[in-house]
């Protein structure tokens, strides 16, 4: 079944965690860069803009246990960086003023959420052109590097199910000769 029609580019849809409703990025709005949340109904009616701003959002992801959305916003205003929303306290369209900033900053492209939905982790920068992995709350209260001096590359990193642990693959630096895989508890 064919959800989006148009001459737009949909991508990175997700599922909400009752299944109702799929958040995905979209460039059927006229901005002056990137594309726009959006969010549907399972069925694919009702698509409605996250916000009505000039502003580009994307990487949209849904917690998995509220009706929290957590995105990138503000890709060129100066207030670029993670933010999240109560769909349950707004009516779509809303405006930024909804938004609530938890992690200043571009690493969300490769975000991973906790099944719990309370920590995101991603990987940053690290030492020269390697990345490290991090780690942050959705409140906004915790932000930290867990990994230094090795490079992990994207998605080489997940979750335990009690959201307690981290697992990473990655490589001890300054020689990348053997992968190794690590454990990182909370």
């Amino acid at each position: 079944k064919e959800l989006t029609r148009g001459k737009h580019n949909n991508v990175k849809a997700k599922y909400f965690k009752d299944g109702t409703k799929i958040s995905f990025i979209t460039n059927r709005l006229r901005l002056d860069y990137g594309g726009k949340v959006f969010i549907m109904n399972e069925d694919g009616s009702n698509q409605i803009p996250l916000d009505t701003t000039r502003s580009a959002s994307s990487d949209a992801i849904p917690s998995f246990v509220t009706n929290e959305l957590y995105f990138l916003y503000g890709l060129a205003e100066g207030n670029f960086g993670a933010y999240k929303i109560n769909l349950d306290s707004v009516t779509l369209p809303t405006s930024d003023k909804s938004f609530h900033l938890f992690y200043s900053g571009y690493e969300f492209d490769y975000a991973v959420l906790s099944p719990d939905s309370r920590y995101f982790i991603t990987i940053g920068p690290g030492e020269s052109v390697y990345h490290d992995l991090y780690l942050w709350s959705t409140d906004g209260l915790r932000n930290e590097r867990v990994t230094i001096g090795y490079n992990v590359p994207i998605f080489t990193y997940n979750w335990s199910p009690n959201s307690q642990q981290i697992i990473v693959r990655c490589w001890k630096l300054p020689v990348q000769d053997t992968s190794k895989i690590l454990i990182y508890d909370l």
